[in-house]
């Protein structure tokens, strides 16, 4: 069954995947029930959302994989801060998942580690949308998901050579763009202003990449 990472809520959301030219394979079934993974900052309350995470999901049941959640000599803060040990308590006790697509490569190496404690398993599926590749400071710490996932998508074929610059496999890299559904935008017949000037509104942040110069 594939599987959806995500931090927070930030809405229902539906992806259109195209699993056989990723290389998936086999019929799709979709779990559309949201795990999230975010912890409180509060101490008292991240104990207590950690704890109360672990007996609802079962993972007690697990103690090997939670004790590795709690390895803060290799996971450092993440499992310093129970963070760690919350998500791989969320996915443990549940249907295991045939694909964890991760939008973000931050993300992705949230479900790298998951998936090496024994929390989730399946191939690995990462997004690379933009400020993972552009803000990143250190390109190096992709080095290990490049390693061991499995596929990723970049949206667009100047961050698909970014990735392989950055030593990413060449034959796991797809160009995934982010698509817009045509059909939903119904036509409207604009008429020209008296003065033949033409006006539009563009939205976006304040930045240089999003292209206001050229605008």
């Amino acid at each position: 069954m594939p599987g959806l990472l995500a931090s927070h809520w930030v809405g229902h959301f539906l992806w259109n995947a195209r699993a056989t030219s990723l290389g998936l394979g086999g019929p799709l079934r979709w779990n559309t029930q949201p795990r999230y993974l975010g912890i409180p900052r509060q101490r008292s309350r991240r104990l207590s959302r950690a704890l109360s995470t672990v007996t609802r999901s079962g993972a007690w049941r697990h103690p090997v994989v939670l004790g590795r959640s709690l390895n803060v000599h290799r996971y450092g803060r993440s499992a310093r801060s129970l963070s760690l040990l919350h998500a791989g308590a969320t996915f443990l006790g549940t249907e295991r998942y045939d694909v964890v697509h991760c939008q973000f490569g931050r993300l992705g190496l949230r479900a790298l580690t998951l998936r090496e404690i024994g929390a989730l398993d399946g191939k690995l599926v990462v997004s690379f949308r933009g400020s993972d590749l552009s803000k990143d400071e250190n390109a190096g710490a992709y080095h290990d998901l490049f390693r061991k996932g499995d596929v990723f998508l970049p949206v667009c074929e100047h961050f698909a050579k970014r990735l392989i610059g950055e030593g990413c496999p060449p034959s796991r890299v797809r160009v995934h763009r982010s698509g817009v559904r045509i059909s939903d935008l119904e036509f409207c017949e604009r008429m020209g202003s008296g003065d033949g000037t033409t006006r539009l509104i563009s939205i976006g942040r304040l930045i240089e990449k999003k292209g206001w110069r050229t605008l």
